[in-house]
């Protein structure tokens, strides 16, 4: 089976059809780059397989439990937190618990006398310790060293490179079977390209690519 598929996709956003019929199916493992002219609808079928918009017509099928992360060519502003805090979002949900302690702790750290401070970071430990919390703490400690930055930075801080490092590390956090990427190398220095290839050959699942560099996608494909 498929990781995931679609079929008969129509697009419109209330004016021309962007997608008309249109329809995809991704394998486990496999790297597929997605061309076309300007406005033809690509970064819109990326974002459907992502799950940030719904077709106006469809149908689709996917493996129990996918999981898909969406690199933007992008850098979101206005973002607040530490690297851990942005990183830990990749995680959804279940990692509200852990991002509330890192934030206690901080809070704790900046004020050692409160014992309210002192009282809360307490309480949380002990539900992290009844939760499969720090083992998503340790997930998300590994994934920041991997891509070689301070889980304590913040994020707003960062260079434009290392700010592509942590959007990255967001996204594979969850370990996706899908990494979609949108034009990924549009802004990034020489270095921070090249450890980003290595990052990408060496990510084990599907990856899905809008890009028109030919040097990068020959090194990942």
């Amino acid at each position: 089976m498929a990781l995931i598929s679609y079929r008969n996709l129509s697009v419109s956003f209330g004016g021309p059809l962007l997608l008309d019929d249109a329809g995809i199916t991704i394998d486990k493992k496999e790297r597929i780059c997605l061309l076309g002219r300007k406005g033809g609808g690509k970064s819109t079928l990326l974002r459907i397989l992502s799950g940030q918009v719904k077709p106006d017509k469809g149908e689709s099928e996917r493996i129990p439990g996918f999981r898909v992360a969406k690199l933007d060519q992008e850098i979101p502003s206005g973002i607040e937190g530490t690297v851990f805090d942005l990183v830990a979002h990749g995680l959804g949900a279940e990692a509200d618990l852990l991002r509330a302690y890192n934030q206690a702790t901080q809070n704790l750290s900046e004020d050692p006398e409160s014992p309210v401070l002192s009282e809360e970071v307490d309480r949380l430990q002990a539900e992290l310790d009844q939760t499969d919390g720090w083992s998503l703490d340790h997930r998300v400690a590994s994934v920041i060293d991997r891509v070689g930055l301070k889980p304590d930075d913040p994020f707003d801080t960062l260079s434009g490179g290392n700010k592509s490092r942590a959007m990255l590390a967001r996204a594979l956090v969850g370990e996706p079977h899908l990494l979609i990427l949108d034009e990924p190398t549009n802004h990034l220095d020489l270095e921070t390209l090249g450890w980003f290839q290595g990052q990408i050959q060496n990510f084990s699942g599907s990856v899905l690519t809008i890009s028109h560099d030919r040097a990068f996608l020959n090194s990942i494909y």
